[in-house]
């Protein structure tokens, strides 16, 4: 269930910091960076960056938690391996186990150039 949205500080595979918006229960759950009056970052993540990504799934697949992971630093291997999720219109909080981590993806700023195939046009 969605709670709170809150800022989260984002270090690039680059090392660039940059805002991120999140859920804050599910960024708290993975470590996630806060962000701060005193946080370094002046802009949020920008479209051309696709964030690193935990998903969590219960063990009966009915949920699923994608959570933007912030640091660089991150992998399979340093992220909590279970995290407890609270389930709208349940008392009982679930356990999602970790299923895989997706690693962050840059596409490159365009260019006013092309492939130089020939095309019939002169750019």
């Amino acid at each position: 269930m969605a709670g709170s949205i809150k800022w989260f500080e984002y270090t690039t595979n680059d090392a660039d910091t940059f805002a991120i918006k999140m859920d804050e229960s599910n960024g708290e759950a993975v470590g996630n960076t806060d962000y701060t009056a005193t946080s370094t970052a002046v802009f949020a993540l920008p479209r051309n960056i696709k964030p690193r990504m935990a998903r969590y799934v219960s063990a009966d697949t009915l949920y699923t938690r994608l959570i933007p992971v912030t640091s660089n630093t991150a992998s399979a291997g340093t992220l909590p391996a279970t995290i407890t999720a609270e389930i709208s219109g349940s008392a009982t909080p679930i356990t999602l186990a970790l299923a895989n981590f997706k690693g962050e993806e840059f596409t490159a700023i365009p260019r006013a150039e092309d492939t130089g195939i020939l095309d019939g046009d002169e750019t």
